[in-house]
C-alpha cells in the first residue's frame, strides 16, 4: 500500500496531468501514468514508499534535494533523478534557491524495470545524474507531456507516449554515461544522520567539528554546498518538523513539544514557529483535521500559510 504525504506548493503555471492508459499498453508497453510540469515554491516536498511506478523528474531551473536509497542528491538546472518509487524517497526544493522548475513523468509497463536496470548499470547504482547540454531530453519530455494532455487517448497515445518515453529514456542513458553529479560525501552523510537521530539534543557547530574532526569553516560550506542550507538551519528545519508532528498528533503543551525537540526556551520556539509557519504553535496546532483511517497525515486548513493538498496521488 502506498505511504505518502506531500506539499504542493506551486505556481498557477505549473501543469499535472493523468493518464489511462489501456490494457493492451499496461500488459505489453511502456505506459505513462502521469506527466507535469511543476515550478515549486520553497515549501514543496514529496515523502513516499511503496508505489508501483518510476518517476523521472528533470531540473530546468533552481535546485532541488533528492534523498534515496541512503544517498543525498542535489539536483540543480541540466540534473535529473530516475527512481523506483517503491523504494522510500524524499525530494524537496533545494532551501538555498527557494524554487525548483521541474518537468517529470510517472512510467510503469513490462520493460520499465529492465531501462531502469540500464539506467543503473550507468550511473554505477546512483539514482541521479546529469545531462549532456545539447540533450534533446527536455523538449522531448515537454512533447509527451503535451501528449498526456491531448483529449481521446486511446491506443493511439499509448503507442505514441511508449515511443516517446522509450526515445527519452534511451537519451537519459546515454546521458548518464557521460555525466553525472557526485553524492555527497560520507561524513556529510554523517554529519546529516547525527542531525536527524540527536536532534533533541544541545547542537553546535562546534560539536560537529569535534565530532566528524572536520574545521567549522569547511564543515559550514560544504554543508551548505550539498544541502543548501547551514548545518543550524537544516537543524532548525527537523526540529520545526518534528514539533508540527507532536503538535498534529498528540496533545502535549507548547512547552513540552519545544523540550522534545532540542528547542528549551519556549518563548524562543514560539518566534522562531511563528516567523516559518506563519501561525503560533497553538493555532497551528487547531488548524489540523484528525488522521484519516488509513493513517495519512492530515490536511491543513487554510490558515496555514502552506498549501495542503489531498494525500493519494502521485506527485
Amino acid at each position: 500500500m502506498e505511504v505518502l504525504h506531500y506539499n504542493l506548493d506551486m505556481t498557477p503555471e505549473s501543469e499535472w496531468k493523468i493518464v489511462s492508459a489501456g490494457a493492451f499498453a499496461r500488459d505489453k508497453l511502456l505506459y505513462l501514468q502521469e506527466a507535469g510540469h511543476f515550478i515549486s515554491g520553497a515549501n514543496y516536498y514529496t515523502v513516499r514508499k511503496e508505489l508501483d511506478s518510476y518517476l523521472v523528474k528533470l531540473t530546468l531551473s533552481g535546485a532541488g534535494i533528492l534523498e534515496y536509497g541512503g544517498e543525498t542528491y542535489r539536483l540543480p538546472a541540466g540534473s535529473f533523478f530516475w527512481i523506483d518509487c517503491r523504494a522510500p524517497q524524499h525530494y524537496y526544493t533545494a532551501p538555498d534557491t527557494g524554487q525548483w522548475d521541474v518537468l517529470w513523468f510517472h512510467f510503469y509497463g513490462a520493460t520499465a524495470d529492465a531501462y531502469y536496470q540500464a539506467f543503473l548499470s550507468q550511473t554505477q547504482g546512483r539514482a541521479a545524474a546529469s545531462l549532456p547540454v545539447d540533450s534533446p531530453v527536455s523538449a522531448q519530455m515537454s512533447a509527451l507531456l503535451a501528449l498526456a494532455g491531448e483529449d481521446g487517448g486511446g491506443l493511439g497515445r499509448d503507442l505514441d507516449a511508449s515511443a516517446l518515453m522509450t526515445t527519452i529514456l534511451c537519451g537519459l542513458i546515454h546521458g548518464a554515461a557521460q555525466q553525472r553529479p557526485q553524492p555527497v560525501p560520507a561524513v556529510l552523510q554523517k554529519v546529516r544522520q547525527y542531525l536527524h537521530e540527536q536532534y533533541a539534543q544541545k547542537i553546535t557547530l562546534d560539536t560537529l567539528s569535534a565530532r566528524y574532526n572536520i574545521s567549522k569553516y569547511h564543515l559550514q560550506r560544504s554543508f551548505q554546498r550539498y544541502f543548501g542550507q547551514s548545518p543550524g538551519e537544516y537543524l532548525t528545519r527537523l526540529r520545526l518538523t518534528r514539533a508540527k508532528e507532536l503538535l498534529r498528533a498528540t496533545d502535549l503543551p507548547v512547552s513540552e513539544v519545544a523540550y522534545r525537540v532540542g528547542m528549551e526556551n519556549t518563548s524562543y520556539f514560539i518566534s522562531v514557529f511563528r516567523s516559518r509557519e506563519g501561525a503560533t504553535p497553538s493555532k497551528y496546532r487547531k488548524s489540523w483535521s484528525t488522521f484519516d483511517a488509513a493513517g495519512a497525515s492530515p490536511v491543513l486548513k487554510s490558515e496555514s500559510s502552506q498549501r495542503a493538498v489531498d494525500m493519494t496521488a502521485q506527485v
